[in-house]
C-alpha cells in the first residue's frame, strides 16, 4: 500500500508539472488579444488626436479672421474724429 501512495503522489506531481505548460500556452493567445485591443485603443486615441488638431486649427483660422476684421476696422479709426468710432461700431455689429 505504501507503494501505491508513492505512485499516486508521483503521478499527481507529474500532472501538476504538465498543468503549468498548458496554462502557459493558453496565456499566449490572451496576450495577443490584449495587444490587439491595445492597437485598437491606440488607433482610437490617434483618431481622437487628429480630430482635436483639426478642430484646433479650425478655431485658429476663425480667430485669425476675427483679428483681421478688427484690424481693418481699427485702421479706419481716425483719432482726430472720435465719431469715426461710432461708424466702425455700426459696421462691426454687421460682422458679429
Amino acid at each position: 500500500m505504501a507503494e501505491t501512495k508513492t505512485k499516486e503522489t508521483a503521478a499527481a506531481k507529474e500532472v501538476k508539472a504538465v498543468e503549468p505548460k498548458v496554462e502557459a500556452k493558453t496565456a499566449e493567445p490572451k496576450a495577443k488579444k490584449a495587444t490587439k485591443t491595445s492597437k485598437d485603443e491606440l488607433m482610437e486615441k490617434y483618431l481622437q488626436m487628429v480630430q482635436f488638431v483639426q478642430n484646433t486649427v479650425g478655431n485658429i483660422e476663425n480667430d485669425l479672421k476675427r483679428v483681421s476684421i478688427v484690424l481693418s476696422q481699427l485702421s479706419k479709426f481716425n483719432p482726430e474724429k472720435p465719431e469715426s468710432f461710432l461708424e466702425i461700431d455700426k459696421d462691426a455689429k454687421d460682422f458679429f
